[in-house]
């Protein structure tokens, strides 16, 4: 992981911890918050910590999600970064690029397309023209552990798993 991912994964973290901090506090007993200067106070009763403690789900979901998907654009931008070609780099990212590459164009008769795409693939592999991967990555609007897997399968990122217990730990991701 580079230094700016690593720092803002760090951060959110840190972000993360105070949030679960400020509700270990609020479940601890201290349900009274006020402004800065103590004229105005808000009780918070039961109800209002389920919907805090919810909420925790949501930045956990936050967390994964930003981390992930900076992780794959860092990829893709040290691709960019390095100039690197077709033949530069590996199997996987040219199968990535591939299906990437072709998007439908409705303006233009698919033939056309087909034949006009081909031949810009075929000329940026032969010519050893720097990739272009976009940054957008396409899941789906929400992403899991299912597509966070298919995206590192995909990418063939292998991620260390040696505490990884998926009864435990994929059902709990799969419920943020």
């Amino acid at each position: 992981m580079n230094s700016l991912i690593r720092t803002e994964f760090e951060s959110r973290v840190l972000e993360v911890n105070k949030y679960f901090d400020f509700i270990e506090n609020i479940d601890n007993g201290h349900q009274l918050l006020s402004d800065f200067e103590k004229k105005t106070f808000i009780n918070i009763d039961d109800d209002l910590l389920k919907i805090l403690k919810a909420n925790s789900f949501l930045i956990l979901y936050n967390l994964i999600e930003s981390t992930v998907l900076n992780c794959i654009v860092g990829i893709f931008d040290e691709i960019k970064i390095e100039n690197l070609s077709y033949k530069d780099v590996s199997q996987s990212i040219k199968l990535y690029w591939s299906r990437n590459i072709y998007r439908f164009d409705e303006k233009i008769k698919e033939d056309r397309l087909i034949r006009e795409k081909f031949y810009n693939i075929v000329e940026r592999i032969i010519s050893d023209i720097a990739l272009e991967i976009s940054d957008r990555i396409e899941y789906g609007g929400s992403i899991d552990a299912k597509k966070i897997h298919k995206i590192a399968k995909d990418l063939e990122i292998v991620f260390p798993l040696n505490h990884y217990k998926e009864n435990l730990h994929g059902k709990v991701f799969s419920d943020i």
